[in-house]
């Protein structure tokens, strides 16, 4: 196997294999946002696996939750103010914020200011 960097010229083979099984989730713009976008082929240059890494902002907060709701989400609010801000003036790659949540009921509030839920199961590696 080789790895290599993506190339303009992977695009077609890299929209087959996502039409083919991937279509329901966007299809990624490797070219835009990535810290490194790589293909890896067999020996004969066939594509089996093109990808990338890049940075995917996280909103992380603790709560104090003997405040009263309004309170809370008045902060709520403010934090979301701020993330956005954060994430804009960063770099115009970062057009998204994530929140990985396992409170239902928050997870509902921040549904109410924005977020969404996604098809995809989040998974995190230590390295």
């Amino acid at each position: 196997m080789k790895v290599r960097e993506f190339e303009i010229n992977d695009i077609e083979k890299v929209q087959e294999i996502h039409q083919k099984y991937f279509s329901d989730l966007e299809f990624p713009d490797f070219f835009k946002g990535f810290l490194c976008a790589f293909t890896i082929t067999d020996d004969g240059d066939e594509i089996i696996v093109s990808g990338g890494v890049r940075l995917i902002p996280e909103l992380t907060l603790l709560t104090d939750k003997s405040f009263a709701p309004s309170v809370r989400i008045k902060a709520l609010l403010k934090s979301l103010q701020v993330s956005s801000y954060v994430c804009k003036n960063t770099s115009p790659d970062l057009t998204q914020l994530h929140a990985f949540v396992s409170d239902n009921i928050w997870a509902k509030q921040l549904q109410l200011y924005g977020f969404r839920s996604i098809k995809s199961q989040a998974l995190v590696m230590d390295i």
